[in-house]
């Protein structure tokens, strides 16, 4: 498993292949859509949006953003540290923990290691078990705040957000020696991290094969940046089973948006702007519907990007 983050990463979007300026939503895999809406209505209620229901999605429109529910027959176990960050109303998020601990989603209390996220947030479980995180604030918009996926290698997934979609690389945790220091502090119960943000070590990395080392580590992270939102990725702590290679199109996916036009999107794959060394290990099969172009990163997460119209 590579876990580098490259260094010399541009923050240039002129210098991508597309052109993201923001994250535009998320699609969830759901099973039913009647205790979904129950719960996302509670969680959104301050964002002013409309619900769209159709034969097998629930579509909540916010502003610029979509968050769109499709019903799975079995929808996928989330990973553990996949979720979403909601922003809700800073005066409104204790009222609205107990309005969803009393409907059966109780909060845990967590914080994370990206700068803005140092302060513990409330994580709760949506009734298919995907984990949503209430971001406080004073402003609403944008409603999506933040998506964190999990991936097997940082330095594929720096190159294909930053150099790929046009991202920037705005912080990345696990390899300073005072994130060991906060591992350690986490491994004595002194620091309420989420859960995906530390581990402890396995017996392979002893060279006693009886003994597990005791020290808790930090997990990698990266965090990238598009205009207001972020996209997080964190290192998988075990392996999911991948879909297939030219499978581009699936669920769940986040949404990008680009002021791109998908008819220009042919050429910049054939003969991309910028290097994407290792080449062998970014996958830029594509997928065109409408003005939307599908791909899948190199840990085999679905991405959406939204284009401008021709």
């Amino acid at each position: 498993m590579r876990t580098g983050v490259s260094r010399g990463v541009t923050s240039d979007a002129r210098r991508s292949i597309f052109q993201c300026t923001t994250i535009a939503g998320a699609v969830v895999e759901i099973a039913d859509p009647g205790a979904t809406r129950a719960f996302y209505e509670i969680v959104f209620a301050d964002a002013a949006g409309r619900w769209v229901e159709e034969e097998d999605t629930l579509t909540y429109r916010a502003g610029s953003q979509t968050v769109e529910f499709v019903r799975a027959a079995g929808p996928r176990a989330p990973g553990v540290g996949r979720h979403i960050g909601y922003h809700v109303r800073r005066d409104r998020l204790p009222r609205l923990v107990e309005q969803l601990a009393a409907s059966g989603h109780g909060a845990d209390w967590w914080r994370e290691d990206r700068q803005s996220e140092r302060d513990v947030s409330a994580y709760l479980r949506d009734p298919d078990g995907n984990c949503v995180q209430l971001v406080a604030t004073d402003f609403i918009s944008p409603l999506v705040e933040h998506v964190t996926i999990e991936v097997h290698d940082l330095e594929t997934a720096d190159v294909f957000y930053v150099k790929a979609l046009g991202g920037t690389a705005d912080y990345y945790h696990g390899r300073r020696v005072q994130d060991y220091m906060q591992a350690a502090a986490w491994g004595e119960g002194r620091d309420p991290c989420a859960p995906w943000t530390r581990l402890w070590p396995g017996p392979g990395l002893s060279t006693n094969p009886r003994h597990t080392p005791k020290a808790s580590h930090p997990n990698q992270q990266l965090f990238v940046r598009f205009g207001p939102t972020v996209l997080g990725a964190v290192l998988a702590p075990t392996h999911q089973q991948e879909p297939p290679e030219e499978l581009v199109t699936g669920t769940p996916r986040v949404l990008f948006r680009t002021a791109q036009s998908p008819s220009d999107i042919p050429a910049l794959l054939a003969s991309p702007p910028v290097s994407l060394l290792p080449e062998d290990r970014i996958p830029l099969a594509h997928a065109r519907r409408g003005q939307s172009v599908f791909m899948r990163d190199p840990g085999g997460n679905f991405v959406e990007i939204q284009c401008a119209a021709s």
